[in-house]
């Protein structure tokens, strides 16, 4: 057996003892720094990276005139003309940006643009605006700057002259096993734009600002390495926002090691005495262990008022205030605000302040809720009386959804004499773009979003129409995740016009509402959102979606399944309207769709939530594809198959066979589990002339994890020349259950390959999983990996993955994975966007294209030319309260196939009852995948709301059943997670949410496999 491991391989052992003394917990709640990538044995030939991705999950916006800067969470900056709606989207590795992620935007006095990144600062100076060729682009970050810069995570920015202040998190260095950075930097410009005559001041930490007197006396300066946000005061002092660090602490045990624990937290106070040198500095620090009714340990953001107040979101408590000349704080209640009808886990992300000239704004504060959407609060001066406060203008309620707005997660704000401008985060992975809120009637316009781009940063899967074709020149791309069960946007339609210039690309999104006659259930286009598999087969396109919506009164999921798309119209094929699971689709989650040698479509099914399935059922199409009673259908099942739980079908015409990976599934319960055992896994091999199938596992060569009857864990597979075939897991057999629970999602990523009689495998090192694997033209063979991407909207900020340690992209060119690699690439090393790859597939002209989890898609295109910058988008780049957005492009597209889709006449059929068989059923858990709840769907009560002025009247939510066309139908959503910080997610629609299901399930598996609990 091959290994590939990182150079800090040396130290998983250390770690490993350490993680079972309570250090785990650093691994899962922080990001972890990049390590030096394995160094490739040869290279790649000359090729461009280009990368896709949606820039509307907005975290910071800074106005700049009649310009908007547009700050986002795996899309890049985004510069929005206000006056045409135009706009140009900075996106790595095509424009000269440290990273894709963009915490904190400030515009110095010179025009330049400041960006904090989490991989780096980057100063954007431009020029001629007429062109970019004259643009100055710089980056700082650890490596270039001689200490200047501590942490390449960048958190917060905030220019006063010559000086850029910048604020920064820890990061996880994996090369000595400890957290490190974070703290405050400080850079002098010199007044120049010119980065050679730039100096750095010391860095502000924790450590270097704290002080403890002989008799035990603490001072503390920064009260925290992890800073959230900068404040300048109007003398140019700092008000410094902080979440805990992680801190080595001693245990009660003098012989055990310390342990990284979080602590402290709060807000510090920088004195600068007026001058750019650090020498006169004196800071102080108020530390959340020394408050109890007000300060908390995470303070998210803070704001100066042009009267001297201090605002400060502290989570849990609403907010606070205090003068901006109060260096230490007092903890007294009157000082604390809060938020009416706050609830568990909403917190305030951002604060913006009423213009001081406007009478009727001065004395607003505009919360930015994580829940709750947006609050205004009218304290009319008399902040010790809060008897006479105002909320949201004389309305009782914060403005949501039900008024108009995107979405209830609300992550920036930017405030003007007529216009609110509010930048909302994702809900199920869909952002939500900007806002604009009328002042006046406090009504909502026309939203800015980046329509020329997914319409979310989550691609399950890729695929490409022929030349010759209807689809020649078209990538089409299953938008969804296989760790986040609601994730998914539909399907999009990206038509490239068969140039590399993205500037002619046109994009159409097709989603359930959108393809469906009356846009709500039961869906007869699109069967589902969460799109695991396309297939383009000539003119036609297929759909495999997986079941997402469950119908919590009538106990159903009520999506899912098999839809495809031809001549402008869309079929579904579900469960009921085939046969009702005995003629016809078994079951309703579609995990992969591969084309036969005889015209067939096999359709694999499977849920990586639910760890169930039917297996495999191989559909022949009569001589229409929208008559469903031309089909017939032929069914595989465990245990033929190595599963019920499929995860991938590889058909090879040549060698006469197709091959079948699965994960284990969960068995009929019985009299030794009530709830199930997990059972099978594996690959089956089937014979086409023959007729017969044959299985490999564990116990005949295979290599992953097993246990028991838990056979093998096999996610992925594909076939190559000379009977060859690859198949990809996760797990070894030195891989025990508890490290599973200890190291996840740093697992050992495997790949197996077939040369008859035998297997042969390669191992790599804490990789996650191999989640795709594909062989390009030139007989390279690329391999994917993923951790699992992030649960952007089921965890608290500071849960979030966005590391890059390990994972990423496996190239060999011997087609021998136990050869070393042609290359290992990594987002630190090369163009790839992100290290959780989700699919790799090679389009017809030789692209490489690559899906992932959260961050959007990424072209390679071997010796082409340089990519031109992503597009200024079209004047008209504004959408309406609509889930589903239609991307296309401001030129006139030359005639193709049609991209907007003419309603099928199908006729409707009711969902099934969902009723334990074996491989199916629900409630269990499948092994690699973050905890899931269901989605609820259903009727949705309206809350009375007291009456405005001047309020626009607002129509009242229409209950299910009396949803309008086009839009989607109310109460579907998803419910919250079982933790109180967690992120409700809301409905993609102005539409109030579900009632939570009480009898959501969790993905976990029984005891043995609960992940640790923090």
């Amino acid at each position: 057996m091959q290994r590939f491991a990182s150079p800090s391989s040396r130290l998983f052992q250390h770690r490993r003892t350490l993680r079972a003394l309570g250090v785990f917990v650093c691994l899962v709640l922080g990001g972890l720094a990049h390590p030096a990538a394995a160094r490739p044995a040869g290279g790649l030939p000359a090729g461009q990276w280009t990368t896709f991705a949606n820039g509307d999950d907005i975290l910071s916006l800074t106005l700049e005139g009649g310009t908007m800067w547009a700050g986002t969470r795996s899309g890049g900056v985004v510069r929005w003309d206000l006056a045409s709606g135009a706009y140009r989207q900075y996106l790595r590795p095509q424009d000269p940006i440290a990273g894709n992620t963009v915490r904190d935007i400030a515009v110095g006095p010179d025009g330049r643009k400041w960006l904090g990144t989490d991989a780096g600062l980057t100063m954007y100076a431009e020029g001629d605006p007429t062109t970019s060729a004259d643009d100055a682009w710089h980056t700082f970050n650890v490596a270039n700057t001689a200490g200047g810069l501590s942490s390449n995570d960048i958190r917060a920015l905030v220019v006063d002259g010559n000086l850029v202040w910048v604020g920064m998190a820890q990061v996880w260095d994996a090369e000595l096993g400890t957290w490190s950075g974070g703290g405050v930097g400080r850079l002098d410009t010199r007044g120049t734009q010119t980065p050679t005559d730039d100096t750095w001041a010391p860095i502000a930490t924790f450590a270097s600002t704290y002080k403890r007197t002989p008799d035990g006396t603490e001072t503390f300066g920064l009260v925290s390495d992890n800073v959230n946000d900068i404040a300048l005061t109007a003398s140019g002092d700092l008000w410094v926002a902080t979440s805990p660090h992680w801190g080595l602490e001693k245990t009660a045990d003098p012989d055990e090691p310390p342990t990284w624990s979080r602590m402290h937290g709060g807000v510090s106070f920088l004195d600068t005495k007026g001058t750019p040198s650090p020498a006169d500095d004196r800071w102080q620090g108020t530390s959340c262990y020394s408050m109890q009714v007000t300060l908390t340990c995470h303070v998210q953001s803070l704001a100066v008022d042009a009267s001297g107040w201090v605002w400060a979101a502290i989570q849990g408590r609403g907010i606070m205030y205090w003068r901006a000349n109060e260096p230490q704080l007092v903890d007294d209640r009157t000082r604390r605000i809060d938020i009416p009808e706050r609830r568990g886990g909403d917190t305030v992300n951002a604060i913006g302040l009423g213009p001081p000239d406007v009478p009727a704004l001065a004395n607003t504060v505009w919360l930015a809720r994580s829940r709750g959407g947006l609050s205004v609060l009218d304290h009319k001066g008399t902040l010790r009386n809060q008897e006479d406060d105002v909320w949201n203008f004389g309305v009782s309620l914060a403005f949501t959804t039900e008024d108009g707005l995107a979405r209830d997660v609300v992550q920036s704000l930017v405030i003007t004499r007529d216009t609110a401008w509010i930048g909302s985060g994702a809900v199920n992975g869909i952002a939500g773009g900007i806002d604009r809120m009328s002042i006046k009637d406090l009504t909502f316009g026309d939203r800015l979003v980046t329509r020329r781009a997914p319409t979310t940063n989550f691609v399950a899967d890729i695929d490409f129409g022929q030349p010759g074709t209807a689809w020649d020149g078209h990538v089409w791309l299953a938008t969804g995740s296989r760790a986040q069960r609601r994730f998914g946007a539909g399907v999009i339609d990206l038509d490239t016009r068969g140039t590399a210039d993205v500037g002619d690309d046109v994009w159409t999104a097709h989603s359930t509402a959108s393809t469906d006659p009356d846009g709500k259930l039961p869906w007869t286009g699109l069967i589902g959102d969460n799109v695991h598999a396309v297939k383009v087969q000539g003119d036609r396109v297929w759909f495999g979606s997986t079941e997402s919506l469950w119908d919590a009164k009538n106990r159903k999921y009520v999506d899912g399944g098999l839809s495809v798309f031809e001549g402008g119209a869309w079929t579904s094929r579900t469960v009921e309207n085939t046969g009702g699971g005995t003629g016809g689709l078994r079951d309703g989650s579609v995990s992969s769709l591969a084309l036969g040698c005889d015209g067939t479509l096999w359709v694999g099914t499977g849920s990586p939530w639910d760890a169930l399935g039917a297996g495999v059922d191989v559909l022949t199409p009569g001589a229409s594809v929208h008559q469903r009673t031309q089909d017939t259908w032929k069914a595989h099942s465990y245990a033929t198959l190595a599963s019920n739980n499929t995860t991938g079908i590889a058909v090879d015409c040549a060698a006469g066979q197709v091959w079948v990976s699965a994960a284990h599934h969960m068995s009929v319960p019985d009299g030794t589990s009530p709830g199930g055992n997990l059972v099978g896994g594996g690959v089956a091999r089937y014979d086409i002339a023959a007729g017969t199938w044959e299985k490999f596992d564990t116990r005949n060569g295979l290599v992953t994890y097993a246990e028991s009857a838990l056979r093998a864990e096999a996610l992925s597979v594909a076939a190559g020349p000379g009977g060859r075939v690859w198949v990809g897991g996760y797990g070894t057999a030195a891989t025990s259950t508890e490290a599973l629970v200890n190291d996840k999602p740093f697992w050992p990523a495997v790949i197996n390959q077939w040369n008859a009689p035998g297997w042969r495998n390669a191992v790599f090192e804490r990789s996650g999983w191999v989640s795709d694997i594909a062989l390009d033209a030139g007989g390279r063979l690329w391999v994917g990996t993923t951790r699992g991407g992030t649960a952007r909207d089921a965890a608290a900020p500071e849960s979030w993955r966005t590391d890059g340690e390990t994972g990423g992209l496996w190239v060999f060119d011997s087609l021998d994975v136990t050869a070393s690699p042609l290359a290992v690439l990594r987002p630190e090393t090369s163009g790839i966007v992100a290290g959780d790859i989700s699919v790799v597939a090679v389009a017809p002209n030789g692209d490489i294209w690559f899906g992932t989890e959260g961050w959007g898609v990424a072209r390679y295109r071997m010796n082409g030319d340089a990519p031109t910058p992503t597009p200024t988008g079209p004047a008209s780049a504004t959408t309406p309260s609509t889930a589903t957005q239609v991307a296309t492009a401001s030129s006139t597209a030359t005639p193709r196939a049609s991209a907007s889709p003419t309603r099928a006449t199908v006729e409707a059929t009711p969902t099934r009852q969902a009723t334990p068989t074996a491989g199916t059923g629900g409630g269990r858990a499948f092994l690699p995948i973050a905890r899931q709840v269901r989605a609820s769907v259903g009727p949705t009560a309206t809350r009375p709301r007291a009456s405005a002025t001047p309020r626009a009247t607002r129509t009242s939510t229409p209950t299910a059943g009396a949803t309008t066309p086009g839009t989607p139908t109310p109460g579907i959503g998803a419910t919250p997670t079982a933790t109180d910080d967690a992120t409700a997610a809301a409905s993609p629609s102005p539409t109030r949410m579900a009632t939570a299901d009480p009898d959501r399930h969790r993905n976990y598996l029984p005891r043995l496999f609960q992940r640790r609990q923090r």
